[in-house]
């Protein structure tokens, strides 16, 4: 998971699969800054991220985590203006793979966690809203404000909230381009041998497991998670 340059107002976040697009102004500029901190910029204006991924110098705006925005001078201090999973939101800046990292989100949003890889600044993440409980998620709306569900990208171990509506059905084949139309479903293969199927999210909590149909399901583990089922069809 890395940042890597995509065009000339532009940097990509890689979240695996996923890209996350970090917008900035035209006229800001590269400083010595240190986006995780702040510290750097002069009186009034705020460290974030360049088109190249670069510290820069600027005003910040007033939206706050999550919120939608359409490039960084719209985002408070200490944020970006991300594109995650196809929705812009401002993004709280952390540092990556160490305990202030991890405080620094928790402190943002519940779920919220530090990833991603911001090149050439590999230190450097962002705080990406993950879903609590996918079965029942508290993903900010689409913007289109329908409700949001959950995504696995390959080689995490957290379903994070989705930016685009999903239009596979429960018990259809899924992947990163055809998502789940239920927010409560999960894109999941249930062992090496079958392809992903969207399956019903089983709660974190309890024994319940409603599959397909609204039939009681079996809970199956989603490979490639530590702990994350699904409700999947009782029998074959």
């Amino acid at each position: 998971m890395r940042l890597s340059p995509s065009g000339r107002s532009r940097a990509v976040l890689f979240l695996s699969a996923a890209a996350l697009q970090v917008g900035c102004e035209a006229a800001s500029r590269s400083q010595a800054c240190e986006p995780v901190s702040g510290q750097g910029c002069p009186d009034g204006q705020a460290c974030t991220l360049d088109e190249a991924g670069d510290p820069a110098c600027q005003r910040p705006g007033e939206a706050q985590h999550f919120e939608p925005c359409t490039r960084s001078a719209e985002c408070a201090r200490g944020l970006a203006c991300l594109e995650v999973d196809g929705a812009a939101r401002c993004a709280r800046m952390c540092a990556l793979d160490t305990a202030a990292g991890l405080a620094t989100c928790a402190t943002v949003a519940e779920g919220a966690q530090c990833l991603g890889v911001v090149a050439p600044q590999p230190s450097v993440g962002a705080c990406v809203q993950t879903c609590v409980d996918p079965a029942s998620p508290s993903c900010p709306p689409l913007d289109d404000g329908a409700p949001a569900g959950c995504w696995i990208p390959e080689g995490l171990d957290a379903p994070v909230c989705a930016g685009i509506r999903g239009t596979v059905v429960t018990g259809e084949l899924c992947g990163v381009q055809a998502r789940c139309a239920s927010p409560s479903d999960l894109c999941a293969a249930l062992s090496a041998a079958e392809a992903p199927r969207c399956w019903p999210a089983a709660p974190m909590e309890g024994e319940t497991c409603i599959g397909p149909a609204g039939l009681p399901g079996r809970r199956l583990h989603v490979m490639g998670t530590s702990r994350f089922q699904v409700c999947a069809p009782a029998s074959d």
